[in-house]
């Protein structure tokens, strides 16, 4: 019976890090729903992400927002006198985003698909990431546009065009409802 318990916590725990983890291509999107205490998955551990890297401490990235992770977002709300109610609409996505720079965003990909980017990556219809002249590759870049949030992989190098901050991948900009060259919150 103990060895069956066992089986069970560890297919759950694997379970839980799938959910948060996600594949590549497949990255969650934070502002596609209002989260709230009970609510699970891709764009709940992106929301813990957020919050540990800002310094309140959601608890583990499980991709479940229980009570930790409502305490962080009312720490956050407070924080940055937004309306302080534990739920994560659209004015604590904009509150989440507001202290990182506004950058110029062009979109790539089409015409590209089937080329090797600069950190050795095909780049693909469903390759989800931005290419930025510095940033290390693999490096993973909180980017905000029209009231959601994506962490997005630096894949290549580039913008080569001045004024240009970073290129979007055709499907991160798609997360992002992102159709056009414009403003971006990007958090580096």
């Amino acid at each position: 019976m103990a060895k069956a318990a066992l089986v069970r916590t560890i297919l759950a725990t694997l379970a839980a890090l799938a959910l948060a983890a996600g594949p590549a291509h497949a990255a969650a999107t934070l502002g596609s729903r209002v989260l709230k205490k009970g609510d699970r998955g891709n764009d709940v551990a992106v929301l813990q992400r957020l919050l540990t890297w800002k310094g309140w401490s959601p608890g583990p990235i499980d991709g479940v927002f229980g009570r930790k992770t409502k305490r962080a977002v009312k720490h956050l709300q407070r924080n940055r006198g937004v309306a302080v109610d534990g739920k994560v609409g659209p004015q604590t996505i904009g509150a989440l985003a507001r202290p990182w720079a506004h950058r110029r965003a062009t979109l790539f990909g089409p015409g590209l698909y089937g080329n090797r980017t600069a950190c050795g990556r095909t780049l693909r219809k469903t390759t989800i990431g931005i290419a930025h002249r510095t940033l290390r590759c693999g490096r993973r870049v909180p980017v905000s546009h029209n009231g959601r949030i994506a962490i997005l992989p630096v894949i290549d190098r580039g913008p080569y065009t001045d004024g240009v901050d970073l290129d979007i991948t055709m499907a991160a900009a798609r997360k992002l409802r992102m159709s056009t060259t414009g403003n971006v919150r990007a958090g580096y």
